[in-house]
């Protein structure tokens, strides 16, 4: 076994989809709830989860065959559930979209009369598009919040009490925090 403590999980788009096909009536009754139902797979906050499943069990919305359905899902949300995975390291994937991508390069690039040559340059083909995705998703992460912070609700709070000038300045540092990098503010602290 290669990586003997890892942990299976299932992937959170394909039981999204499947949500939506077993809870689609829920979706003309209270569309709120659908939605909130869509989203367990990615909800992060175990509070929120159990909420969101309390409701789905409690508003007499679902059928007998969408609560078992529900209650089978639940008895392997240690598997599925972002709530219950947060100490687990998974690189941010919850999906098998990325291994998908990996896989078609492969299925592309090598046949049985494949040579190891062959085999190497998959790899690095693989390789080359994840680092253009990682790129890809790192601007469309800095365009994101440079679109959304400077009108958020902190934002607006603060603005109330500081001129333009210190805004700007500040706007900056929370994009640079934001971003994950320790800028030195003054000596000895950051």
């Amino acid at each position: 076994m290669i990586f003997p403590n890892s942990k299976r999980l299932i992937c959170a788009w394909h039981l999204q989809r499947n949500f939506a096909s077993k809870f689609s009536s829920l979706a003309t009754k209270n569309k709120a709830l659908y939605d909130e139902a869509l989203n367990l797979p990615f909800i992060t906050h175990c509070d929120k989860f159990e909420e969101t499943v309390t409701k789905l069990k409690s508003n007499n919305v679902l059928s007998e065959t969408q609560l078992k359905y529900l209650e089978e899902k639940l008895i392997q949300k240690k598997h599925w559930a972002k709530s219950e995975n947060l100490g687990t390291f998974v690189v941010g994937v919850s999906t098998t979209s990325r291994i998908e991508s990996m896989h078609s390069i492969l299925r592309e690039k090598l046949n049985s009369n494949s040579r190891l040559c062959g085999v190497f340059e998959a790899f690095k083909d693989i390789e080359k598009t994840e680092v253009l995705n990682l790129m890809k998703e790192f601007e469309r992460h800095k365009k994101n919040l440079n679109n959304n912070l400077s009108g958020g609700p902190l934002m607006n709070l603060i603005a109330k009490d500081y001129c333009p000038y210190i805004m700007q300045k500040l706007d900056q540092i929370m994009k640079k925090s934001i971003n994950y990098k320790a800028q030195s503010t003054s000596n000895n602290t950051w």
